[in-house]
């Protein structure tokens, strides 16, 4: 954001496989790691504060993984530097 207003916005059709995904890692895979994907070139070398209405998805880091979807989504992020906030509603 940027003056409190977006930048950019991506949409994108789900595949077949993320209909089977769990609730959780259906945002952390399909939501966040494809934002980071599609932006990573912008996010490389500054702080990222990444917004989410989704409160799981704030302890992203402070939990353990326990599938290997997960393993391989927390790799990728590791390489920026970043926090998760948590914002509720339309605030």
């Amino acid at each position: 954001m940027q003056s409190n207003h977006l930048i950019s916005y991506i949409c994108k059709e789900m595949g077949p496989k993320y209909i089977l995904l769990s609730a959780y890692d259906f945002l952390f895979n399909f939501v966040i790691l494809f934002a980071v994907k599609k932006w990573q070139h912008y996010f490389l070398y500054q702080y990222v504060v990444i917004k989410t209405y989704q409160k799981v998805l704030k302890h992203l880091l402070k939990q353990s993984s326990t599938t290997m979807l997960q393993n391989w989504g927390l790799e990728k992020l590791m390489v920026l530097d970043f926090c998760i906030v948590y914002k509720k509603g339309k605030d």
